[in-house]
């Protein structure tokens, strides 16, 4: 009787231990020497309408100092198609 407890105790402890070792760390950003986190601002520039071809280009104008990327980001519904521009704060 006190082999089998040993055994199950063993067990759901291995268990366990295994998941929380192959959980993905709190923090999924890595900060090594001397780079720094930058944070990333955005903006609607049109909220209808994109076409990622321009939506890129007129946040690469606006934003060219600082990494400006368009992308075309979906309403809820996916009827409408909106431009984002995400640039380096």
């Amino acid at each position: 009787m006190m082999a089998k407890i040993s055994f199950t105790l063993f067990f759901i402890l291995a268990l366990i231990f295994s998941v929380t070792t192959m959980a993905p760390p709190v923090s999924a950003t890595v900060v090594t020497g001397k780079e720094t986190e930058q944070r990333r601002c955005e903006e609607i520039l049109y909220r209808k309408g994109c076409t990622l071809l321009e939506c890129g280009k007129k946040c690469y104008e606006k934003y060219m100092n600082k990494g400006g990327n368009g992308k075309c980001i979906s309403n809820a519904e996916m009827t409408r198609y909106a431009c984002y521009c995400f640039w380096n704060c």
